[in-house]
Order: structure tokens, then C-alpha cells, then sequence
């Protein structure tokens, strides 16, 4: 036993008391804040009944007050006894003793997800992972140490680093540690199966993955990581520290995370929440698309539906076409483009002209031309032209009342027996009629629309060939396609996923939608897949926003549709303000899953935590309803090896919906759910799932099985980033099902040395 053993025990045990002290005295508060707003209810409806004057309706507002006063501290109460029910369980998992330069005792900073202060003595009895002083326990070894705070370097000596691990409030074991972090910690968490959501990674951050998290050198940090290197726990955990490190200034509303799926977003809701901050709820691009252009009236479509759409396609010419369509929508020469239609837009499709009312001259084209291009230059085009408009407006009022004056007159004149307020109501109709073409042409004149320029520039060949020069050309065939595609999509209703970026970026431009200053940070994960024009347009959106990027080039599913270069894309976003790092080791996988995936990618590089397990096996089966047999056989085993996720990637969701059908009769008894997993999915990650590739990123599963519907799959180039994210998923155990009598083209890239075959 360590010689520590009893004084930590013991020392754990007066913490869990001081909790409890703590966790008792919040509960009483919350009881005690429920009686006083049934007291404030009571009496605000005894005493002011009815409101007949202003000194009850005085009454009335301050018991408002009181009543918000009370849900406010009841809001915050419930929060508190939240983090204090965590911190009973396992208040710390860590512990440093530091010697500052120029004293000779140690401070013992005992460290937890969250901070514990007794108000009394204000004695620190747990330091927040996120202080500044926190940071050593993950960038140093014992020994020299220094950590940055307010008041400049803090430089000393770490004389001692320990570990614990805390259940139920109870110490179960503890080790003094001269790394960063131990592998024993970190291989036990590694090693347990996955959750319905993601976990927090607190207690074994490790040094690179720290450096990240606490990053704020520059404006932009892009962030390269391997699969499996924890990029979206950086985020999540990036997101945590920025909301402690800057809590003055940066609420929950204030943070925005992009993922690539809803199904992502929720996988991470709880990380927040588990680190005692408020949840935000992640967003993908086509949702705040929707959400700052809410008037458009066409149906967006998804990434995944793009996927399906073109992974259903692929071995067709037509679908070759449309991804070399959307291949040049999503590069750098159509955002020139876009630049150079702006810039056309306002010069010749912008146009004023005479505003007559009755014969008379109110302004003429020449002017208000002057007023747009130069009188109101300095604003955005939308503002030029509503300025313009209310101008316009007040030199028609005058008139209008005129007008309106005339022919109430000369109703009256003409009918006898008309009252004066008749004829007022019938000028006002007849003034209505007379003003409708003056009404259409100031709208026609004074309303712009992204979407509709966006479509002017595909059907208006005078707005292409002025826009499009030779260096940008992607050739005749393909730009007859590319205009073609997309009216073709327009007019049924679509906006194409790779138009979402483009239209937003247009409306920004214009200023039809305006920027949003409330957002003080942008955090994109999977940013690997975003184009150039997305890039620029999440950037003109978020104008006053710190941005972390994530993403691995490997894993780019879609590479016709994105930029895939991440230190390109911070480079366009912020040019002379960014900063590149790399998260080089993987910790998902077991060595024998990494080092298969390996053997897809053009460069295998990296490196693998040493957590060991069996070799992926490759299931030849001769045909799809042997394979099913096969798969049916292997998932009947799965709730034997004690796992609770389970994935079945197909390459496609009409793949994933045929096999979920041929399956559900034989694992109809499993103990596990079965389910299928669309775009719409609401469970939580739990049993086994059928799912198409795309939808699987991002998500981690203790088994993973990839499913070729034929030998075909996953053999056009630019899919081998979405076969590597599919076998990139599983934790401990990586199976591939084959209807083929021999390995698909696909697979024979991958090193015989590193998977089994079993022909069935």
C-alpha cells in the first residue's frame, strides 16, 4: 500500500463532506426559493386584483420583479446542485504540488472538473482543470515547471504529480505519475465500451491535445488531426475553456459549433453540461443558412442528401457530370466569380429609373443612380437601396395627401348624398388603385434578392460571360452544366448544398443579411469538407468571432465539394492571423484497427497509443444473401463481448435501408435495439445500428462493421476518404462483410499482415 494511502483517504473523505455540507444547504434553498414564489404568487393575486390606477399597477410590477429575482436564483441554485451531486461522486482526478521560485514550501493543488471554494476561509480546496495553474499537470513532467496567468509567468519546480481515480466518493486507487498523463488511466477509459454520447476527456488530456484547448495566439486556430486523435473533444473541451477563461465577456449564446450532422450535434450535447457549462446545441451549415436566410423559399438540400444523391450516381455519366458541376462550384475560381458578379450586379443589374405619379416627374433615374452609386456608397447595396426608398417614399407623401384632398372633394362635389367620412374611405381606395403601378415599380426598383441574382447569373448569358474569363472556365460542356444543373434545381423547388454557401455569401454582400456581432466564437468541426465559399461566408457572418476549424483531409467524404485543405481555408478566412496545429496520435483504436485503416491512405503517417485488440476480419461471402447470414451470425454474438454501440456502415442509405430489412427478422431478439439510422434519427447512440457512411462521421462505436452492397463500392477515388472515415469508427472491433468471393478492388490496397480472412 502507498505510504499516502490514509492521509489521501482521509483527506478525500473531508471533502465528500464539505460537498455533502454544501449539496445539503443548496437543497434547502431550492425548497425554501419554491415557497417564496408560491408566497410572491399568493400574494400578488390577493393584493392587487384588479389594477384601477397606477399605484397598483406599480404593485404589480414589482412582485413581476420579485418573481424574476426568485426564478433567476433557482435557475442558478439547480445548477449548483447539479455540479455539487458530480463533484460528491468524484470531486478531483488530479493533483500537483508546486514550489514556487523563492518559497520553500509546496502548494497541493488538488484538481477537478470543476472548482471547490470554502466562502469562510476562501481557501481553494479543488482548482477548475481550466485555471491557468491546472495546466501544468498537462504540459509537464516533474521537476522545472511555469504556468501564465494575469499577473505574467509563475516559473517553479513540480515536485509531484498524482492521479487518482474517485467513484461514489470513494478513493479506488491513486499513482504518482512523472508524464503528463499515465497510460493507465488513459488505456482503462480507452479500453471501456462507448456511451450514447460523447465523454469528456478531462482527466487524460493530453499535452498536444492541451496546447490546443488553451490556444488563443491567434484570431483563427486550425487544428489537423489524425482519426481518432480527439479533435471533437478539443473542440467541445476548447468551447468549455474559452466559456471559463473569458466568462465576463462570452456566454453559452454567444459560442456557435458547426458540426456536419444533426446526429452529430446531438453525440455531443452533454459534453458541456458534464463540464459544468450550459449546453449549446450544435448547428450544420445548412441550418444557419436557413436561420439568416429565412426568406428563401426553396428546400435545401443536406450534405448527406448530396451524398446519397451522388454516391447512387457515381458509376453513371450523369452523375460524373454533376459532381464535376459541383466540383467547380466549390472552388476557389467560382468564388472570383461570385466576387466579379457582385461588382456586375450593382452596375447593370441594379437599375433606376423615372418615378412618375399623375404626370409628374418626382425623380428621375439619373438621381436616384447618383444617390445608389454615390450619396450612399458607404453602405451595403440592401441599405443603399432602403434609404433610398424611404427617400423616395417621403417625397411621395405630400402628393399622395394632395391627391387623396382632390378627389374626396370632388366625390362630394359629385354626390350629394355622400358624408364626408364616406367619401375620405372611397379617395383612399381610389388613391390606393392609382398608386399600384408607382407601388410595383418602387418594389421592382428597390427590393434585391440574393437568390434571384444567384439564378440571374446562371440563366443570363450576358452575366456569365462577363464573369467567367478564360482562367476560370471549367470548358463549354461543363459550364452548360453547371448552368443547367442548377436552374434545373431552382425550378424544382432545391437549393442545391453547394448553392447554400454562395447564396449566403451574396446576401452578405448585399446585405440582405447582416452580420452577427453576438457570436464571439465560431467552432467548425469536420472543416475539411467546407468549400472556399462557405469558409468566406461563415467568416463575413461572424465578423468579430474567434475561429477554431477541426478536420482531417483524410476524411474527406466529399472531395468534389470542398476545399480539404485546412490550413488553406484559415488562410482565406484570416489571412494574416491564423495559426496551424497537428494532433499526430490516435487514441480510438485499437493498433490493430489503426494500422488496417493505414494502409488506405496515400501517406500513412502518425501514431497509435499502444492499446492492443484482434485484427479486423474481412468476411468473403459469394453473395448478398450469404452475407446477411454471415452478418446475422456475427451480430448475435455482439451482447456476449459486453458492447453497447454497434454500427453497420453501408456505403449509401438505400444500401442501409435494404439491408435493415433483410436483418431484422434474425436479430429480432438481440437484447441490443436495431435500428435504422437516417438524417431525421432522434435515439440516443445505444445498440446496434444500420447506417449509411456519411452519417457515421464524427461518431466512435465499440464494434464496426462495413458492408459492401457490391464488389463496386468504395472504387472511384474520390471515395476513399469516406471509406477510411467508415473504418475509422470502431473502438475495440472492425469487421468488413463482402458479397464477393474475392477482396474488392477497394480492399486490396490494405496489407494482408493486418487483417484475417474468413470465406464463407
Amino acid at each position: 500500500m502507498h505510504p499516502d494511502w490514509k492521509s489521501e483517504s482521509q483527506h478525500l473523505e473531508r471533502i465528500v463532506a464539505f460537498i455533502a455540507t454544501q449539496l445539503k444547504g443548496k437543497l434547502g434553498e431550492k425548497e425554501r426559493l419554491v415557497h417564496q414564489q408560491k408566497d410572491i404568487n399568493k400574494d400578488m393575486w390577493e393584493e392587487v386584483r384588479v389594477m384601477k390606477d397606477l399605484e397598483s399597477i406599480s404593485e404589480f410590477m414589482q412582485y413581476i420583479g420579485l418573481l424574476k429575482q426568485n426564478i433567476s436564483w433557482s435557475k442558478q441554485t439547480m445548477k449548483d446542485i447539479v455540479r455539487l451531486d458530480r463533484q460528491l461522486s468524484s470531486p478531483y482526478f488530479g493533483r500537483i504540488d508546486f514550489v514556487r521560485e523563492g518559497s520553500a514550501d509546496p502548494e497541493k493543488i488538488y484538481i477537478g472538473i470543476n472548482s471547490l471554494t470554502d466562502d469562510d476561509t476562501m481557501d481553494i480546496l479543488v482548482h477548475d482543470w481550466r485555471a491557468p495553474v491546472c495546466s501544468m499537470f498537462y504540459d509537464y513532467e516533474t521537476g522545472p515547471a511555469s504556468y501564465l496567468c494575469p499577473a505574467g509567468r509563475i516559473s517553479g519546480e513540480l515536485v509531484l504529480k498524482r492521479q487518482y481515480k474517485i467513484e461514489g466518493g470513494r478513493l479506488v486507487y491513486f499513482f504518482d505519475s512523472s508524464l503528463a498523463i499515465g497510460d493507465e488511466i488513459l488505456r482503462e477509459m480507452l479500453a471501456s465500451n462507448a456511451g450514447a454520447k460523447l465523454r469528456n476527456i478531462v482527466s487524460t488530456i493530453q499535452k498536444e491535445q492541451n496546447a490546443a484547448i488553451r490556444n488563443e495566439t491567434s484570431r483563427l486556430l486550425a487544428i489537423q488531426g489524425a482519426a481518432g486523435s480527439g479533435k471533437t473533444s478539443v473542440a467541445m473541451h476548447r468551447a468549455a475553456y474559452l466559456l471559463y477563461r473569458h466568462r465576463k465577456h462570452i456566454k453559452a449564446e454567444n459560442l456557435v459549433i458547426m458540426s456536419s450532422t444533426d446526429i452529430l450535434g446531438e453525440y455531443l450535447s452533454d459534453v458541456l453540461p458534464e463540464l459544468g457549462e450550459d449546453e449549446i446545441k450544435g448547428v450544420t451549415f445548412v441550418s444557419l443558412a436557413r436561420k439568416y436566410m429565412p426568406g428563401i423559399n426553396l428546400r435545401f438540400q443536406t450534405h448527406p442528401g448530396l451524398m446519397e444523391k451522388l454516391l447512387g450516381l457515381a458509376h453513371t455519366p450523369y452523375g460524373r457530370k454533376i459532381r464535376e458541376v459541383i466540383r467547380f462550384k466549390s472552388s476557389r475560381a467560382f468564388l472570383g466569380i461570385l466576387d466579379r458578379f457582385f461588382e456586375y450586379a450593382l452596375e447593370r443589374l441594379i437599375r433606376f429609373e423615372d418615378i412618375c405619379f399623375r404626370d409628374r416627374n418626382i425623380i428621375t433615374g439619373e438621381e436616384l443612380s447618383a444617390l445608389f452609386r454615390r450619396d450612399f456608397s458607404g453602405m451595403a447595396p440592401a441599405d443603399r437601396l432602403r434609404r433610398m426608398e424611404t427617400r423616395v417614399n417621403e417625397l411621395i407623401r405630400p402628393l399622395k395627401r394632395m391627391r387623396q384632398a382632390q378627389q374626396a372633394r370632388e366625390l362630394l362635389d359629385g354626390d350629394a348624398y355622400l358624408s364626408a367620412s364616406e367619401a375620405r374611405a372611397l379617395s383612399r381606395l381610389r388613391l390606393r388603385q392609382e398608386m399600384e403601378p408607382v407601388e410595383q415599380q418602387l418594389a421592382r426598383m428597390f427590393s434585391v434578392s440574393a437568390l434571384t441574382l444567384y439564378r440571374r447569373l446562371f440563366d443570363d448569358d450576358d452575366a456569365w460571360n462577363a464573369c467567367v474569363d478564360e482562367h476560370d472556365s471549367p470548358g463549354e460542356d461543363i459550364a452548360r452544366a453547371v448552368r443547367d444543373y442548377t436552374l434545373e434545381n431552382m425550378q424544382s423547388g432545391i437549393l442545391g448544398f453547394e448553392d447554400a454557401g454562395p447564396v449566403l455569401y451574396l446576401s452578405l454582400l448585399l446585405g440582405e443579411t447582416g452580420p452577427d456581432t453576438t457570436v464571439k466564437h465560431l467552432i467548425v468541426d469536420e472543416a475539411q469538407d467546407f468549400s472556399p465559399i462557405q469558409a468566406k461566408a461563415l467568416a463575413r457572418l461572424f465578423p468579430e468571432a474567434g475561429i477554431t476549424i477541426l478536420g482531417d483531409i483524410n476524411q474527406n467524404i466529399s472531395p468534389y465539394a470542398s476545399e480539404g485543405n485546412l490550413e488553406g481555408i484559415a488562410r482565406l478566412i484570416s489571412p494574416d492571423n491564423h495559426e496551424f496545429m497537428q494532433l499526430n496520435k490516435s487514441y480510438r483504436s485499437t493498433v490493430e484497427i489503426n494500422r488496417f485503416a493505414s494502409g488506405f491512405l496515400e501517406a500513412p503517417g502518425g501514431e497509435f497509443f499502444g492499446r492492443h485488440g484482434e485484427k479486423p476480419g474481412i468476411f468473403l461471402c459469394g453473395d448478398y444473401s450469404r452475407m446477411c447470414d454471415a452478418l446475422a451470425q456475427f451480430l448475435t454474438a455482439l451482447p456476449g463481448k459486453k458492447y453497447k454501440t454497434a454500427a453497420v456502415i453501408t456505403r449509401t442509405l438505400a444500401d442501409a435501408r435494404v439491408l435493415y430489412k433483410a436483418l431484422q427478422k434474425p436479430v429480432k431478439d438481440l437484447p441490443l435495439p436495431f435500428r435504422l439510422m437516417d438524417e431525421d434519427f432522434e435515439y440516443d447512440l445505444e445498440g446496434i445500428m444500420v447506417m449509411p457512411s456519411c452519417l457515421a462521421k464524427g461518431l466512435e462505436f465499440d464494434a464496426a462493421m462495413i458492408v459492401f452492397s457490391d464488389g463496386r463500392d468504395y472504387s472511384d477515388p474520390d471515395e476513399k476518404g469516406l471509406f477510411y472515415t467508415a473504418v475509422t469508427r470502431a473502438l475495440h472491433d472492425l469487421s468488413v462483410f463482402c458479397p464477393t468471393a474475392d477482396l474488392p478492388p477497394a480492399l486490396r490496397k490494405a496489407s494482408y499482415r493486418h487483417y484475417t480472412i474468413t470465406r464463407v
